[in-house]
């Protein structure tokens, strides 16, 4: 199924404790809870990990400090003064506070740095973009949410696997990391069905010993 379903089924697995009992189907499992860890239950506040992207820790310095304590209000008269990589980080703090599609949303997405915009789709603070740059559609666009992982080409695995950095921040990006495993897993292992063969008594040619 598309990961738009897939995705909460996984959160509801992680939740009530269940495992494949399969091996491999196991450690796949596993893959997918590690590479979403957490984020399914609260995709707007993804945990600072080491070897981070440069525009994620950009975002992270908007979950700390004083931008996570300034209220709504604060932040958005700074955010109409910022440079962009302030704006990124800005727009982190609003995404921990605001409501999705509000006010803030509004303030964001309406940003003239595509930075700014782009850190409004990748902490779930904004809709699915249809921007006028090319990167911001690129990066944020929902249509990873579409892929059906069963149906996925080596192609379209290469193509993910050439994303930049920054397509792995955010909720899409654990969208990303649960995708690109499980069309590793389909497109490595296959599907294949036993061949039986069966012979009849006329199959064969049978001569006498001498």
């Amino acid at each position: 199924m598309p990961l738009k379903y897939g995705l909460p089924v996984l959160h509801e697995l992680r939740r009530a404790g269940w495992q494949p009992d399969e091996p491999e189907l196991l450690s796949l499992y596993r893959q997918a809870l590690a590479d979403t860890d957490g984020q399914l239950a609260q995709p707007r506040k993804p945990r600072p990990e080491s070897g981070d992207s440069v525009f994620e820790r950009w975002l992270a310095q908007g979950r700390k400090g004083e931008l996570a304590k300034a209220g709504e209000d604060v932040l958005l008269h700074r955010l109409s003064k910022a440079t962009p990589v302030d704006g990124v980080a800005i727009a982190a703090a609003l995404a921990a506070k605001a409501k999705p599609g509000g006010a803030a949303a509004q303030a964001v997405q309406a940003s003239p740095h595509w930075l700014v915009r782009l850190a409004g789709y990748a902490t779930g603070l904004c809709a699915a973009p249809t921007d006028q740059n090319h990167w911001v559609n690129e990066l944020a666009s929902a249509s990873v949410l579409e892929c059906w992982p069963g149906r996925a080409t080596p192609a379209d695995l290469e193509a993910l696997e050439a994303a930049p950095a920054e397509a792995w921040v955010g909720m899409l990006g654990t969208g990303r990391k649960v995708l690109r495993a499980l069309m590793g897993y389909r497109i490595t292992t296959g599907s294949f069905e036993q061949m039986m063969v069966e012979a009849d008594e006329s199959a064969g040619e049978f001569e006498l010993a001498e």
